[in-house]
């Protein structure tokens, strides 16, 4: 594989690199075009005792200090507010500081790997970074500091129109991109609380790796509590959203049914109805009882029976074509159907 070729993967994550570095994405994309010129000018010099990434950032921080910048850029083009305060907020953050920050905060580099390309050593970057979460903090005009990443977003895209193609359970996948500034872990939460059934999180990494993090609904936690997050490949993963959505639908399917079964239970006289729902008893569920469909005062008679016990008949299940011979709990005329009841709150 060519040194071009070992270097492209890495190229979008440059750029946000610069641009952050900057505060614009044209003066950042001058940056890393010099780059690039200074490698095919000069191949010989790319720096081989390190991973492709770990070289082009070097050449790039050699570029980046050689050129001696005195002022943060301007405000982007794009008129973003949230851009604006993001970068007004890391331009009162020493340059060098700014460097450690964002390498290991935002690029993903170990304190090890960051020390090498700003030249330094390890405590130094700790401390670097260390600076420059201290004057963010300081800074209270915004509470979130957000750099859009344009590549992240276009591979999500991408993803997104792929989904769309599939179809699940007879109807068409619908896809969501939240691209809401929140921390990923209250995201995801909020979308666990709305329902959806797969959640997918793509960062840096998975984006490099043509990857993506999948988390079901049916099965959010491993058994040592920690979330339950499967790597996958991005192209495999859309080709197979139909029958996994059909399986996490079986599968919740069947937990439910479960639990509303262990829930209710069958009873056949009045004074089992009594002891299970008398007072004291917490969470008693609801009870499967034989009824007669009484009217008038027989059925008032009932009424009264069960405000007695603060119950209410919830309804008659689905699909019943008779009811077994026995006696209505209530009444002791012959039973025509089953009902449930339960507590009333």
């Amino acid at each position: 594989m060519s040194l071009g070729q070992q270097l492209a993967p890495h190229l979008p994550f440059l750029r946000r690199y610069a641009r952050a570095l900057t505060g614009s994405q044209s003066e950042g994309d001058q940056y890393v075009r010099a780059t690039l010129e200074a490698i095919v000018a000069a191949p010989e010099e790319f720096p081989r005792e390190v991973d492709p990434r770990l070289g082009l950032y070097r050449t790039f921080q050699a570029i980046w200090a050689s050129s001696q910048p005195e002022a943060f850029g301007a405000a982007s083009a794009s008129g973003d507010e949230n851009e604006a305060i993001a970068q007004a907020r890391l331009a009162r953050i020493a340059p060098l500081s700014r460097q450690a920050l964002l390498l290991t905060a935002m690029e993903g580099f170990t304190t090890d790997d960051a020390a090498y390309l700003i030249e330094a050593s390890p405590d130094e970057v700790e401390d670097l970074v260390a600076e420059a979460l201290r004057e963010i903090e300081q800074q209270t005009r915004s509470r979130v500091m957000i750099i859009e990443d344009e590549p992240l977003i276009a591979y999500c895209r991408e993803l997104q129109v792929s989904l769309a193609r599939q179809t699940a359970l007879g109807e068409p996948v619908r896809a969501l991109l939240d691209l809401k500034p929140a921390k990923a872990a209250t995201k995801r939460w909020g979308w666990v609380k709305k329902g959806a059934p797969i959640i997918i999180e793509v960062g840096g990494r998975d984006m490099a790796g043509g990857n993506v993090s999948v988390v079901r609904r049916d099965r959010l936690y491993r058994n040592d509590g920690k979330l339950d997050s499967a790597i996958v490949a991005r192209d495999g993963f859309a080709g197979e959203v139909g029958a996994m959505l059909a399986d996490i639908q079986a599968t919740l399917l069947a937990q439910s049914t479960e639990r509303l079964r262990a829930q209710i239970a069958p009873v056949d006289d009045w004074a089992d109805v009594e002891a299970h729902f008398a007072p004291g008893v917490k969470n008693p569920g609801w009870l499967d009882v034989r009824w007669s469909k009484p009217t008038g005062a027989a059925l008032e008679a009932v009424v009264q029976r069960l405000k007695g016990l603060k119950i209410t008949i919830r309804n008659a299940p689905l699909g019943q074509t008779g009811c077994d011979d026995g006696p209505c709990v209530f009444t002791g005329a012959p039973a025509v159907e089953r009902v449930l009841i339960g507590r009333a709150y």
